[in-house]
């Protein structure tokens, strides 16, 4: 039976942040061989360093970096699950997991669509609010047979749901 504990600090100078995130797990040995695992931890994630200072227009028509003092966006994350070995050299992994996000930076107004979870190059053209949330559920499947008689193999399925609420204030996939 293992319990592992840690955590992890994060800061950043453009706006100030620091955050302490911390992190904990379990592994138990049922049977030769077989596990049973779980995890638990909180995670933040720093925007791209353009957002920061991008160059939007206020309300007074000048160009600034309204996005300056924007907060790290952040999650908990839970997960679980087996480890079983079913044959010689071959594994069978399943992880259950949850994923609850939060403070996730969106344009808080009934007309917008846009959250920083599903922006991967584009800059936002408005400022941004730590208001966004969003989740990520789902099951892994790992079938593994280890190097052995000159082949292995990895064969992976996920099934998963993934949405985030943004600042029309609806759900989206």
């Amino acid at each position: 039976f293992e319990i592992t504990y840690g955590f992890r600090t994060m800061s950043y100078s453009v706006n100030r942040e620091m955050t302490v995130e911390h992190r904990a797990g379990m592994r138990w040995q049922v049977t030769p061989g077989n596990f049973f695992n779980a995890g638990i931890g909180f995670h933040s994630r720093m925007e791209s360093f353009p957002v920061y200072y991008n160059l939007i227009k206020n309300d007074f028509g000048e160009n600034v970096p309204l996005n300056k003092d924007l907060r790290f966006s952040k999650s908990f994350h839970m997960v679980t699950g087996v480890d079983l070995s079913v044959a010689k050299n071959i594994r069978l992994k399943i992880e259950f997991y949850n994923q609850n996000l939060y403070d996730i930076p969106i344009v808080y107004n009934k007309n917008s669509r846009y959250s920083s979870i599903n922006s991967a190059e584009d800059l936002p053209t408005a400022k941004l609010e730590n208001k966004g949330l969003g989740f990520n559920r789902g099951i892994e499947f790992t079938l593994e047979k280890s190097y052995s008689s000159n082949y292995y193999f990895l064969i992976t399925l996920s099934l998963f749901d993934s949405k985030y609420l943004a600042g029309d204030n609806k759900w989206y996939n």
